[in-house]
């Protein structure tokens, strides 16, 4: 039976559920490994449908959850990041009989369930406890390396922690030693190339070295941590984006109304006032003027593009390689990409070959992966071809559906959700009979600090 819960805090509940079903395991990191459910307790099963876990565990995988500071155009939001693909290593962060732990993906215990609360970080290996309002770090073999002494922790990468202690902000090493200047303001996306931090104050930001220098004399509305010695920055909240170099040159003038990166593409996308997008190199030198309507992520080192409702490809530098004559098209995969013609969904290759006919009446055909491609024959009704262009999984499932890796993917039928492998062999992974005893927990935003 659903709890009853107050009004003002549905969105805190939805929120959680959703956090919840995205983020009880990472299965795009551990394809091979998947949780399951019965009667309430979670188990792993891999992709040969062999349990690996049995299910007696309260909750498997956790909350990806950290701290951090967004540039917002009030200032700087002190938010709790969750659902981000931080990487998780081959650690799981699980509750038992109430308390956290973490085991090993063949369901070794590694961190003993000591905890009342364990959480991911940024860092693999690396996880957030916290104790008597406090938090702390402890690794994958138990060690508490950083004690629960901080009203903030923020592992920047192997070596550099941000932690905040009563009104002060600074840099403590893995062993707790402090390693930068103390700060009164918040510090925040620190860069190990260049030393730096972005500081705000008065709803401003700057930079400063950790030694408490400021690295150039700036007063921007938006900024961002330094890449590749470059930083993309905004002077005021109406202004455009540009770049500028670790020594506070512009090296790009403000000039776009949005840039930002993408999939596998090492330059970056940019946007004007007119909504038409392009594209600059990882020097910042224009490699596509602002032209099109749409530009998706690169994959297979081409990347769709629209115009005047037309799709075509581009490749890496910018040239467009498959005219824009289709009515449909997502993104290259295995060396196919599926594209719709006379409302008709086939597959061509990068020379702009058909390879399978156009002959899938369909609402939506998208990339191959694992030699299976899913294909929406009708509203809401999913299947998977082959490479043969044939219908090898019929289109019987519902909602969301996964690309098949390494032999197996997610489905959904009947509003149950299970793991199928290419020949529909079928592991119930969670039953729509169990989500009715959910109990909705209540989030109180006032906990978020």
């Amino acid at each position: 039976m659903i709890k009853a819960i107050k009004k003002s805090k549905i969105t805190y509940c939805l929120l959680f559920l959703l956090i919840n079903s995205l983020n009880s395991f990472s299965q795009e990191e551990h394809r091979d490994i998947y949780v399951f459910e019965r009667n309430g307790k979670k188990g792993l099963v891999n992709n040969k449908m062999e349990i690996v876990v049995d299910p007696v565990y309260e909750q498997l995988g956790g909350f990806t959850i950290s701290y951090y500071n967004k540039i917002h155009q009030d200032g700087l939001l002190d938010v709790w990041r969750l659902g981000d693909n931080y990487s998780i290593g081959d650690y799981i962060v699980f509750k038992l009989k109430g308390k956290y732990g973490v085991m090993s993906l063949d369901g070794q215990h590694l961190v003993k369930p000591l905890y009342d609360e364990l959480r991911y970080t940024a860092v693999s290996g690396v996880f957030r406890y916290e104790e008597n309002e406090k938090f702390g770090l402890v690794n994958k073999n138990g060690e508490e390396f950083l004690k629960a002494n901080y009203d903030l922790v923020s592992p920047e990468d192997k070596r550099n922690i941000i932690v905040k202690e009563a009104d002060n902000y600074f840099l403590v090493d893995y062993k707790g030693k402090l390693i930068s200047k103390k700060f009164k303001h918040r510090i925040f996306s620190y860069d190990k190339n260049t030393d730096t931090f972005i500081f705000q104050l008065d709803k401003k930001y700057g930079y400063k070295k950790s030694n408490g220098d400021l690295l150039f004399d700036t007063n921007f509305y938006s900024a961002s941590s330094f890449n590749n010695g470059k930083a993309k920055v905004r002077k005021d909240a109406n202004g455009k984006f540009g770049f500028i170099n670790a020594n506070g040159k512009i090296i790009l003038p403000p000039t776009y109304e949005s840039i930002y990166l993408s999939g596998d593409f090492d330059g970056y996308y940019i946007r004007n006032k007119d909504y038409k997008y392009g594209l600059l190199d990882k020097n910042i030198q224009l490699l596509l003027k602002p032209e099109y309507d749409e530009i998706g992520s690169f994959n297979n080192g081409f990347a769709s593009v629209k115009k005047n409702d037309k799709y075509g490809f581009i490749n890496k530098k910018g040239k467009l390689i498959i005219p824009l004559i289709y009515e449909d098209v997502s993104s290259f995969s295995e060396g196919l990409a599926p594209v719709k013609l006379n409302k008709k969904w086939g597959f061509i290759n990068s020379n702009h070959k058909v390879v399978i006919d156009f002959k899938f009446e369909g609402l939506l055909l998208k990339p191959f992966s694992d030699g299976l491609a899913a294909y929406e024959q009708e509203y809401n009704n999913w299947g998977y071809i082959n490479k043969k262009g044939e219908l090898q999984i019929e289109s019987i499932y519902k909602g969301i559906v996964t690309k098949f890796i390494n032999g197996a993917a997610i489905v959904y039928l009947k509003g149950d959700k299970y793991l199928i492998n290419k020949d529909s062999k079928k592991f119930l992974l969670k039953s729509k009979r169990d989500e009715s005893q959910i109990e909705i927990m209540e989030v109180d935003s006032s906990q978020h600090k």
